[in-house]
């Protein structure tokens, strides 16, 4: 049976030509119209919630006002755009009942993440309301926060019978454990709160059900530099700069040959780690800046490659023009940032520059800018 593959998104993308792949524009009731089939569009829809519920938005809207019977794909941001053809995820379906984007292993359990990084009592609220709802499923849960899979962002492809089942078993308990959760005045990269504890629920679903996953985020062949920015992107997108850091991290440690000029055009793997860490530090620190407040990839790298340019400059002696000191300053930029992007140098551009380090750090001071 043929799938129909729903791409999730709230920017223009470049999505897949195979025609199984339909962009799907989330959040739609507060953002610019892109054009694309819209979350806001049908009586049943919850898009306004987005802040809250993330890409699930999509999903709610394609469980309860798309009417197509085929297979169901849902497919945030790319997850496997240039990876599986609707060929290949039919005969996939023919050996086994649910595909899944592959899960990132971590050094410490799903449990353990979630309350370092989120609210633990809105777990405790689902775990309540799963207890009321669906007591039978109470073990799946229980193996899930007890693992280490981290599984990030929601991409899938099943029967429509499932794809129904699984929404309306998740949103029940979303919808139920809403009653004592109040996200209003969490931080903006907290609000997304029943995205985050959906990544623990879908895990659950498959494992209560018993049904046979197959993971087909990766290829038969070596995941390329794409592909791990793809799934960088999608990690930011879901706030987990530390988890998205620690990925690329391990990737680049595990397999070096990724970042030779060959396989990493423009350095684009390993100005994403610099820029990774920076973010991760600036958020640990909490520190106002670009670096915290952006959550594109593309943005901040723009953003890195900007500052940069301005500390060549620095680094020979040189002055800088009013705009990159304006620049500098609207960006929250500090001595941290400066002093890492010189002495961790990913283009090795400035091998031997007339200032480094601390003394670049005390040449800025001039500018105010600390």
């Amino acid at each position: 049976m043929a799938a129909t593959v729903f791409v999730l998104t709230q920017k223009e993308i470049s999505f897949p030509q195979d025609s199984i792949y339909v962009p799907l524009q989330v959040g739609a009731a507060t953002g610019q119209d892109l054009g694309y089939i819209r979350d806001d569009n049908g009586g049943d829809q919850i898009s306004e919630l987005h802040c809250f519920f993330g890409y699930l938005t999509g999903i709610y809207w394609i469980w309860k006002n798309y009417t197509g019977q085929e297979n169901i794909g849902i497919c945030p941001e790319h997850l496997w755009a240039e990876e599986v053809s609707g060929e290949k995820l039919d005969d996939l379906l023919g050996r086994c009942d649910v595909l899944i984007a592959k899960p990132v292993e971590s050094d410490v359990t799903f449990g353990q993440r979630f309350s370092e990084e989120h609210h633990a009592n809105d777990l405790e609220a689902v775990q309540a309301s799963l207890a009321k709802l669906y007591p039978e499923d109470e073990w799946a849960f229980e193996d899930v926060l007890n693992g280490k899979r981290q599984y990030a962002g929601h991409g899938c492809v099943m029967k429509r019978a499932l794809f129904d089942d699984c929404c309306n078993w998740l949103f029940t308990i979303l919808m139920d454990a809403g009653q004592r959760i109040d996200a209003s005045h969490y931080e903006s990269d907290e609000m997304c709160v029943y995205a985050y504890l959906a990544e623990a629920l879908f895990p659950t679903w498959l494992l209560a059900r018993g049904l046979r996953v197959c993971e087909v985020l990766e290829s038969e062949k070596k995941a390329s530099g794409a592909d791990l920015l793809s799934l960088l992107r999608q990690l930011l997108q879901q706030h987990k700069t530390k988890e998205a850091y620690e990925y690329i991290h391990k990737a680049m440690t595990d397999h070096p040959e990724a970042t030779l000029p060959v396989s990493d055009e423009g350095n684009n793997l390993v100005i994403a780690e610099q820029v990774l860490y920076l973010k991760y530090l600036d958020e640990e620190d909490g520190h106002d800046s670009m670096w915290k407040q952006e959550w594109d990839l593309d943005t901040l790298t723009d953003h890195y490659r900007n500052i940069y340019s301005m500390m060549q400059l620095v680094s020979t002696g040189e002055e800088l023009g009013e705009y990159e000191v304006e620049y500098l300053k609207q960006s929250g930029f500090n001595a941290m940032t400066a002093d890492l992007m010189v002495r961790n140098d990913p283009a090795e551009r400035l091998q031997k520059p007339y200032l480094k380090g601390d003394e670049i750090v005390s040449y800025l001071a001039k500018y105010n800018l600390f």
